[in-house]
C-alpha cells in the first residue's frame, strides 16, 4: 500500500519537467502557453526539454507578434542543440517562418545552414529540407530557383509515396511555383496530382477549377483539358499500383470527388473502363512529375 502511494510520487518527480512542458504546449491560450514555458525554463534550467521549450516559445511569441523576443528565444533554442540536432532546429524555425510568410530571407539562411550541416554529417540532403528551401525562395520571388529546388525535393521522394496524401503538398507547391514560371495550362498537372490524391482540398492553395478558368481561356476546352490531365495522373497511379482493384476504386472515388467526366454526354463509367483497359504498360516513374526542368513550428522529422 505504501509502495503504491510512493510510486506515483517518484514517477512525478522524474517526469515533472515533461509534464510541465506538455501542459504548457497544450494550454488553451498563447498567454497561458508562454507562462507555462517560462515556468519550465525557470524551474528546470538543466532539463533536456529546455531547448524545445525555447523553440515552442519562439512559435508562441510569433503568434503574439513579439518578433524581437521570438528571435531571442530562437538564439537560446539553437544554443541548446548539439551538432546532431542543430540542423533539425534550424529547419524547424525556417519552416515556421515560411508557414507564417515572415522573414523569408532569414529563413532561407537558416534552411541553407541546415542543408549544409546535414549534408556534411550524412552526405546527402532530405526532401523536406529542399521543400522548405523552395518555399522561402518562392516567397522571395526567386521562382526559377524555387522550381529547381522543388523538383529536386520531389526527385528524392521514394516512388512509393508519390500518391500518398501526406506528400500531396510537394506537388501542390510545385504547381503554385509553376504558375509563376509557366503559361497556360502548363504546370496545372501538379495541382491535378495533389487534388487526385487528397481527400480534402488544401486551404493554402487556390481552387483548382478557378485556376483552370484563369489559364484555359476557351471555356469549351477547359473541361476537356482538365479531364485529360486527371486521366494522365490516374493512369500513372494505376500502372504503379500493386493492387489494381484498390487502385481502380480509388480512381473512381477521386474522379467523383473532383467531378471528372462530369459534363453531359461524357459517361463516367465508360471513360473509366477505357482508362482501366488502356493502362496496361509496365509501371514507371513519370517524367512529368519528377524530372528536373531544363532550366534550372510545424516541426518535421528528417
Amino acid at each position: 500500500m505504501l509502495w503504491s502511494f510512493l510510486f506515483p510520487l517518484v514517477t512525478y518527480a522524474q517526469g515533472a519537467d515533461d509534464l510541465l512542458f506538455r501542459a504548457a504546449v497544450s494550454a488553451s491560450t498563447d498567454s497561458a502557453k508562454l507562462a507555462g514555458l517560462n515556468r519550465l525554463i525557470a524551474s528546470y534550467p538543466q532539463s533536456k526539454l529546455v531547448g524545445d521549450a525555447y523553440g515552442a516559445k519562439f512559435s508562441v511569441l510569433m503568434s503574439l507578434h513579439q518578433d524581437s523576443a521570438a528571435f531571442f528565444a530562437v538564439h537560446n533554442y539553437f544554443a541548446a542543440k548539439d551538432s546532431q540536432s542543430l540542423p533539425g532546429a534550424l529547419h524547424n524555425v525556417a519552416m515556421e517562418l515560411a508557414y507564417r510568410k515572415h522573414y523569408p530571407d532569414s529563413a532561407l539562411i537558416m534552411v541553407d545552414s541546415a542543408i549544409s550541416l546535414y549534408r556534411k554529417k550524412h552526405g546527402r540532403v532530405t526532401p523536406v529540407l529542399l521543400h522548405t528551401r523552395a518555399t522561402n525562395l518562392f516567397l522571395l520571388k526567386r521562382y526559377a530557383e524555387a522550381e529547381s529546388a522543388q523538383h529536386e525535393a520531389i526527385n528524392l521522394l521514394p516512388a512509393s509515396v508519390f500518391f500518398d496524401t501526406r506528400y500531396s503538398n510537394y506537388f501542390a507547391q510545385l504547381g503554385m511555383i509553376q504558375l509563376e514560371t509557366q503559361r497556360g495550362a502548363e504546370g496545372l498537372e501538379q495541382y491535378v496530382h495533389a487534388s487526385f490524391v487528397s481527400s480534402q482540398p488544401s486551404v493554402e492553395y487556390p481552387a483548382l477549377d478557378s485556376l483552370f478558368r484563369s489559364r484555359v481561356k476557351d471555356p469549351t476546352a477547359m473541361a476537356r483539358v482538365r479531364d485529360s490531365l486527371f486521366e494522365h495522373v490516374a493512369t500513372e497511379y494505376l500502372r504503379g499500383s500493386a493492387d489494381t482493384s484498390h487502385a481502380k476504386s480509388f480512381i473512381a472515388e477521386s474522379f467523383s470527388r473532383n467531378h471528372v467526366f462530369s459534363l453531359p454526354g461524357r459517361r463516367t463509367s465508360r471513360r473509366l473502363q477505357g482508362l482501366f483497359r488502356n493502362a496496361v504498360m509496365p509501371p514507371h516513374r513519370s517524367e512529368s512529375f519528377c524530372s528536373t526542368p531544363a532550366t534550372t513550428p510545424r516541426q518535421r522529422n528528417f
